[in-house]
């Protein structure tokens, strides 16, 4: 504390009021006597008919900071100014932190969460930073709390963190619905030889729990052939699966029985070059009920850029001997594989293909 005399001399009344201001001036040995007590902001003190050379104590009490033999005298309290912001997202499982440790106007700023704010699930808030491991994916917006012992007042910021869900490890799964190809100029069969282009399209859109509903049918020799096109974004391999049935296909007994395809059968093409491969596909009614998947390939080659899976039906002279009926019909292509791939539809819904195929 700094008590400080005021002599007032040569004048009958003089005004003294205390002002909050930031007021700098030198400490000198000049300066006799202490004295602080204090006096609200704005007060103001008359002092009347004093004699010449009278010396009157005015005191006030104020925050006061000596540097180099200067006194600086803050009469006012601070004012702190916080703004919110968006932080750096965030992954499930990964370590976090970010600081929000950003108000300013005075020192010694404490930050606090406001009640009914709530952080991300894992994170936490300590010394103006939160950090912790996220263990649920969202995004989350929070209101922090700046004050300080000085402070006219505390203030609030929001803030805002994403967390995303953890990358997947290992293989993706990618699904390729038949009937999303491009069937232009692709000829089938049917009982009238008729089904062409959407037409070979089966049917009615209703989902069950192996099938969205749709499926390609009438896929049989010597013309029928899908192509299931795809880009890759690098070099690798990927795990090939078809989800098929053998609708009416039976026996010279009249039970269900199998197609046994392989390439003199139905041939694989994959960018062009003929593979080998071996399944048996199971007979049976209702096929958007009874759909399996079949691996046809545990691994195969995926080159970058544009790749093409073709499948098509050989002469019916090899087309399942001994056996009558029609198939495979298929539902759609899988591929399990760690590449980005995505698939070249001429269709994307249910509803855009019934549109083409006309009912």
């Amino acid at each position: 504390m700094v008590k400080t005399t005021t002599t007032v001399s040569g004048s009958t009344s003089t005004s003294v009021t205390n002002t909050p201001k930031t007021t700098t001036s030198a400490i000198t040995p000049s300066t006799t006597t202490t004295s602080i007590s204090t006096a609200p902001p704005g007060t103001t003190t008359s002092i009347s008919t004093a004699p010449p050379g009278t010396t009157i104590p005015i005191s006030t009490t104020l925050p006061v900071t000596t540097t180099d033999g200067t006194t600086s005298i803050n009469t006012g309290p601070a004012t702190l100014n916080y703004q919110g912001a968006s932080l750096a997202n965030g992954t499930v499982g990964i370590q976090y932190s970010a600081n929000i440790n950003t108000a300013t106007g005075a020192s010694g700023i404490t930050y606090s969460l406001k009640s009914g704010s709530l952080l991300p699930d894992g994170l936490s808030l300590a010394g103006g930073i939160i950090t912790g491991i996220p263990t649920v994916a969202g995004t989350k917006q929070f209101v922090i709390v700046a004050d300080a012992s000085n402070a006219v007042a505390p203030v609030e910021a929001t803030f805002t963190i994403v967390i995303e869900e953890e990358e997947p490890t290992g293989p993706k799964t990618y699904i390729f619905e038949a009937e999303y190809v491009d069937f232009t100029d692709v000829w089938g069969s049917g009982w009238s030889n008729t089904q062409t282009e959407w037409g070979m399209v089966a049917g009615d859109g209703i989902t069950t729990p192996v099938s969205n509903g749709m499926y390609v049918a009438y896929f049989v020799p010597p013309a029928g052939s899908l192509k299931f096109a795809f880009t890759s974004d690098a070099v690798g391999t990927g795990k090939l699966t078809f989800s098929m049935v053998s609708e009416y296909v039976k026996n010279w007994f009249g039970e269900f029985d199998a197609i046994h395809l392989n390439p003199e059968i139905m041939k694989l093409k994959i960018n062009g070059t003929e593979i080998s491969y071996e399944v048996f596909v199971l007979g049976v009614n209702g096929p958007t009920e009874a759909f399996k998947e079949y691996v046809f390939l545990e691994e195969f080659a995926i080159r970058q850029g544009e790749n093409m899976i073709e499948i098509i039906m050989e002469s019916p002279n090899d087309y399942f001997p001994g056996r009558v009926g029609g198939g495979p019909n298929v539902d759609y292509m899988k591929i399990e594989s760690e590449l980005n791939l995505v698939m070249k539809k001429t269709c994307s819904t249910v509803d855009e293909v019934i549109l083409r195929r006309g009912y």
